[in-house]
């Protein structure tokens, strides 16, 4: 549950995905003893947005990707590994590859995916993680971990929006198949994933997005790859997004509560929307997104058990998804640069909340009323709850309440904002 402190619980609001209805009630303040100023939360909703992808290789569909990149107003891109698909030569190597993708976008992180590691880069081809780290160093301030490698960065730096958690099962760590670094359940790595996913929600960062390069279900030529364990472990946190490559297709999944790879059997009650709509809402599961269309050689969709766990699939399109970020919402799109011309977009909406008017000056004894008008822009179906709380409040504490309404079930959203001294508080619980 994502929740704010209040002192008391004065209504419980359901929501339901019903286009364009809003909640408006109206918030009661007497007055007793000394004046005190009253305002609802008021605020600027921030924004940003970043690019990503996985398996690039080094060839005209990679160039057209980083220079789309470079002209999309994104503020960062994130790399989900495989740079390179060929032995580093004088003309095409980690240090080209990485200048060039700089030089059109300067904010330029990475993952390591196999093809950065002796699983591949030996064999079929690629490039050192190492000389990657040096050549795209990591551009946005501080972070937790090892980059490229197990790490996470918060952004913005300041109030930050979003948590991005980065990290490399199944990747391996030395030059067999059993150096393959695992995340099951009882692992240090795992229990580190957790706490920086606890230490979010505790931060109050909105949304939390993980990165891996190899994937678990997936309708394409891959296998459960990051194990059941982890895959499992990530729905339960309740992560927003999972974004991943490896295959070298685009699959979007529906909203995700469970899930087991290749299962003899579907489970349907693993599904909390279908995504058919392209509008999910926050806080009802988990949203993979595998997007290795950054400029390898595409691999088709196969039908699979997976198969059903997928609202969205396509192959042949080289792209990136852009993303954008902010504190009601997640919207994406996947920003075709060359290719077939496959597309898609989706939404994870929140609640946002206004007020009119943004504040009262009430002297002693005064009664004055302020019109709270809450709304769903972005598709959120939940259940929100309000409560009021003053502070702060030595003695003679204004009296509050809210009307006409105690209990309603209509689509409903809550924006919550930053507050100054002496002011009432509205808080919204999410179960």
């Amino acid at each position: 549950m994502h929740s704010y402190a209040g002192s008391r619980r004065l209504g419980k609001y359901w929501l339901w995905p019903i286009l364009a209805l809003f909640l408006i009630l109206v918030l009661v303040v007497t007055t007793f003893g000394t004046g005190v100023i009253v305002s609802p939360l008021a605020g600027t909703i921030t924004s940003f947005s970043f690019g990503t992808a996985g398996d690039w290789d080094n060839n005209s569909h990679t160039t057209s990707n980083w220079q789309s990149l470079g002209s999309s107003g994104v503020n960062f891109a994130l790399s989900l590994g495989d740079m390179l698909y060929a032995q580093p030569t004088p003309s095409a190597n980690e240090q080209t590859w990485c200048n060039t993708f700089k030089g059109n976008l300067a904010n330029a992180e990475i993952l390591v995916g196999n093809h950065e590691t002796a699983e591949d880069n030996t064999t079929q081809g690629g490039g050192n993680i190492y000389k990657f780290i040096q050549y795209c160093p990591f551009t946005l301030g501080s972070l937790t971990g090892t980059y490229g490698f197990q790490y996470y960065f918060d952004y913005p730096s300041s109030s930050p929006l979003a948590r991005f958690i980065m990290v490399d099962p199944n990747i391996w760590n030395g030059t067999s198949s059993s150096s393959a670094i695992s995340y099951s359940n009882g692992t240090a790595r795992q229990a580190w994933v957790g706490t920086a996913i606890d230490s979010a929600r505790t931060l109050g960062i909105t949304w939390v997005i993980v990165g891996t390069h190899k994937d678990c279900i997936t309708t394409g030529a891959n296998s459960c790859e990051i194990g059941q364990d982890f895959m499992r472990f990530l729905i339960s946190k309740k992560v927003d997004i999972v974004l991943q490559g490896h295959d070298h297709n685009y699959q979007r999944s529906k909203q995700l509560i469970c899930a087991t790879s290749r299962p003899s059997t579907f489970p349907s009650n693993c599904i909390s929307n279908d995504g058919s709509t392209g509008k999910y809402s926050k806080g009802a599961g988990t949203v993979f997104l595998i997007v290795g269309t950054g400029g390898a050689g595409p691999q088709s969709i196969v039908a699979n058990a997976d198969s059903p766990y997928f609202a969205k699939t396509f192959s042949g399109a080289y792209g990136y998804a852009k993303f954008t970020i902010s504190t009601t919402a997640v919207q994406e799109q996947f920003v075709n640069t060359s290719g077939s011309t496959s597309t898609d977009s989706f939404s994870i909406g929140d609640f946002s909340m206004s007020a009119n008017p943004a504040s009262l000056a009430l002297n002693q004894t005064m009664t004055g009323n302020s019109t709270i008008t809450a709304a769903s822009p972005d598709g959120f179906s939940g259940t929100v709850s309000l409560t009021t709380s003053v502070s702060p409040c030595p003695a003679g504490c204004p009296t509050t309440s809210f009307t006409p309404y105690s209990s309603l079930k209509l689509v409903v959203g809550y924006h919550f904002r930053e507050h100054s001294p002496r002011e009432l508080q509205h808080h919204g619980y999410r179960d």
